[in-house]
């Protein structure tokens, strides 16, 4: 375009030449004529002169109306030029922008695929997920209606249980109160059986030895070692009661705290609920066996001693005849 407007003057120049050069020639043919008939030289280049500067000066307005016409045109053509140029730049910006809404347009349209590709898939796991929990449900419901059965069956088992807890709960109640009354019973057996012990043990024993001493020192016969013998086995059955007496009360005493402790644990469904007492039948009435601790002891210490028991005869017996 700018090369173009470069070019427009020389054109101008050229067009010009040739309407100059072509009015010339008839113009020189009329002064070669009037130079015929006038005999005069300087008339004639006079006129020739005047006729040439008329044609020039016709010529010259003629040029002068079409340059002026050609510079109008050319003005013209210079303001269509520049429209077209802002035209042409307009045209470009446009393409431009409709470069990148296109560019937008595809960006968007991929978000768009995107994100329906997405939403498909999601779509997909949303109904794969919606059948597994309705499987589950399904099988939530079995298992549901398996437990509601086994707590039926529960409910009934728990319930014989309780039945049967309230009866070995009253059974508990009597053993307790026969522990109770042997507890009652073997205590004064107790104070006199330890009576015996510790008199024997404090009093008679070291008599004995004393007594044994003085009639036995430095003599080796026979019944010497016949009484070590039956002394030793008397300090033997005295250690053994000491211990089955204490073993029968701490059985005894563990077994009532046992006792307490099952109980204390069977009371807390009974709380709030007013407990109904029964009639107890006869066989729970009988009265315990009588225990007697000096009968334990002497079954425990016979099992000691050998033989027909002639050492319990001469020294045992006797003595505690007074204590039993």
């Amino acid at each position: 375009m700018a090369g173009f407007l470069v070019l427009i003057p020389s054109l101008l120049f050229i067009i010009l030449s040739l309407s100059k050069i072509t009015p010339v020639i008839p113009h020189l043919q009329d002064s070669q004529m009037i130079c015929k008939d006038n005999t005069n030289p300087l008339i004639c280049e006079i006129q020739e002169m005047k006729l040439k500067i008329s044609r020039l000066e016709s010529i010259l307005e003629e040029s002068m109306g079409s340059l002026n016409t050609k510079i109008h045109n050319l003005e013209e053509k210079e303001k269509l030029i520049e429209k077209m140029d802002d035209k042409i730049d307009f045209l470009q910006t446009e393409l431009i922008n409709l470069k990148k809404d296109s560019t937008y347009a595809v960006e968007r349209v991929n978000a768009l695929e995107e994100e329906v590709r997405l939403l498909w898939a999601a779509s997909r796991k949303n109904n794969f997920d919606l059948h597994s929990l309705e499987s589950k449900v399904q099988d939530t419901e079995i298992n549901l209606e398996v437990v509601a059965s086994e707590v039926e069956k529960i409910g009934s088992i728990v319930t014989e249980q309780w039945i049967q807890i309230r009866q070995l709960d009253q059974a508990l109640q009597v053993t307790e109160m026969r522990i109770l009354r042997v507890q009652s019973k073997t205590g004064s057996t107790r104070c006199t059986f330890l009576k015996f012990i510790k008199d024997f043990s404090v009093l008679h024993h070291p008599k004995l030895h004393r007594v044994l001493d003085l009639v036995f020192v430095g003599k080796k016969s026979f019944l010497g070692s016949y009484m070590s013998q039956a002394l030793y086995q008397f300090k033997r059955i005295v250690s053994a009661a000491q211990r089955y007496h204490h073993e029968v009360y701490r059985r005894a005493s563990g077994t009532a705290q046992n006792l307490e402790r099952e109980r204390a644990g069977r009371d807390w469904p009974r709380k709030g609920r007013r407990r109904k007492k029964k009639q107890r039948g006869s066989e729970f009435d009988a009265p315990p066996p009588k225990v007697s601790c000096a009968t334990l002891f002497q079954t425990r210490a016979l099992k000691l001693v050998t033989g027909s028991g002639s050492t319990m005869d001469l020294f045992v017996k006797p003595m505690m005849k007074n204590y039993l």
